[in-house]
């Protein structure tokens, strides 16, 4: 349950007595933010969709770059492995501060080590990545310890609060105490916890158990559950509207503040609002992580089948080592795509919007599965805020101006219009550089 250069989007403000040289137009008074975003800190948070992760950046040569794809970080492990390697170096592989091979991938007999924790070293020119693992081959005077959920039932359907029990023991330690996890997330330490499903959607989820004893052995149980309140699934024949804006442009500290994001927000409610939504904001400070992930299970709890869902981001984006795109909350957790999808998965309606006003944040588009569409500012560059006459970010102010000006009645044309109009809009500049794009997976026009 444990995992583990920004490509990322110091906030430089295009004046026009700074640009004159790159604009059309020497006379041209815009002035435009390009929504860049720089981290410098030891360690960057990641929220992924195996939890909360602190990530450590690589040190030494820049442009090298070492990760340890298999095993991760936490794993037991037993008999032979594959160790690989991702890196654009021939890197040296260590176990246990001992040279074992070098190259992408070694083949490790752990039937050679003792039954405990051992640490994998991946390093090249500098750069290095750990993790530390469990071996479990029945040796070394320490039994691994057992655990398993008794309550509720592999396969069982329930509602409302539910018990989930564990029972937990070591040879050598005696009782044992569990941490327990929903969908991946962790929920407690504990051998009893009362789980309130209605904050779930209803549908499949996973109930996850796991501990280590003294000696480093690991040991879980997981089980599937089918949650069914009346909220979702087939859908209560009656059709819904709930959305979340979010909109960041105060950030911690002031390096990374942007201009129109919070603008961004409040223009999706607003419009929102007139068409019937139910809607849900997180602007600034409020949008941490923890609210961000909070809004998102309230949202998809609520939805069901025959219901229509909205979602809208605007803020910095980012690329991230091997976890691609990521959203940034105001507190500076990185979100990635693959965490923002794992959610999206359990929803229930096939009639959902995506709206991302962000820099790199191109590969949020696996989020946009069949019966949903999704907008985005950016592919792989970068994403701006617009002048004072605009007020948001360039291309939400395209797919305002296509609702409220062009009098869209659907997504998918709101969607290319901005899309197009990014692009001219890049054009009266010399060298600037814009990706924005829409993916359509819904049959037909999807109205708001």
């Amino acid at each position: 349950m444990k995992v583990k250069v920004l490509a990322i989007c110091v906030v430089v403000l295009f004046v026009a007595g700074v640009l004159t040289p790159v604009m059309i137009s020497p006379t041209d008074s815009t002035g435009i933010k390009v929504r860049k975003f720089v981290d410098n800190r030891p360690i960057v948070p990641v929220l992924t969709e195996k939890g909360m992760h602190p990530s450590f950046p690589a040190k030494g040569k820049p442009g090298v770059y070492v990760t340890i794809t298999n095993p991760h970080d936490g794993d037991t492990v037993s008999g032979t492995v594959m160790i690989t390697v991702d890196s654009n170096e021939n890197p040296t592989i260590k176990i246990d501060g001992t040279t074992v091979g070098s190259g992408l991938s070694y083949s490790w007999d752990t039937t050679q080590y003792a039954d405990g924790a051992h640490t994998i070293d991946a390093s090249a020119k500098g750069v290095t990545d750990t993790v530390t693992v469990t071996v479990s081959n029945g040796g070394g005077g320490n039994t691994a310890p057992i655990v398993t959920i008794t309550n509720p039932s592999d396969g069982a359907t329930v509602s409302g609060v539910v018990t989930i029990t564990v029972d937990a023991s070591d040879a050598e330690d005696g009782a044992l105490t569990a941490d327990i996890y929903i969908d991946d997330s962790y929920v407690a330490t504990a051998n009893s916890y009362d789980w309130d499903t209605t904050g779930y959607s209803d549908g499949s989820h996973a109930i996850h158990a796991e501990v280590t004893d003294s000696g480093g052995l690991t040991d879980s149980d997981s089980i599937t559950v089918t949650v069914s309140n009346g909220g979702g699934g087939g859908g209560d024949g009656i059709v819904k509207k709930w959305a979340l804006c979010i909109g960041i442009s105060d950030y911690e500290g002031t390096a990374n503040d942007l201009n129109y994001c919070d603008d961004d927000a409040r223009d999706w409610a607003n419009f929102l609002n007139g068409q019937g939504y139910h809607v849900v904001t997180l602007y600034d400070r409020s949008a941490t992580a923890d609210a961000i992930e909070g809004a998102i299970n309230d949202l998809l709890a609520n939805e069901d089948a025959d219901d229509y869902v909205v979602f809208t981001y605007s803020g910095h984006g980012t690329t991230y080592r091997k976890y691609g795109s990521c959203m940034i909350s105001t507190n500076m957790v990185y979100i990635t795509h693959g965490w923002f999808e794992a959610k999206f998965d359990t929803a229930d309606s096939s009639h959902i919007f995506f709206a991302f006003d962000a820099c790199k944040i191109g590969d949020f588009k696996g989020a946009v599965t069949d019966g949903r569409v999704g907008a985005f500012a950016s592919n792989k560059d970068y994403s701006y805020d617009g002048d004072a006459s605009m007020k948001n970010g360039v291309f939400t102010y395209y797919e305002m101006e296509g609702w409220d000006v062009q009098h869209f009645t659907n997504f998918e044309d709101d969607s290319a219009y901005a899309v197009q109009k990014m692009q001219d809009w890049a054009s009266q500049y010399a060298g600037l550089k814009v990706s924005p794009f829409y993916v359509d997976r819904y049959a037909g026009d999807m109205t708001p």
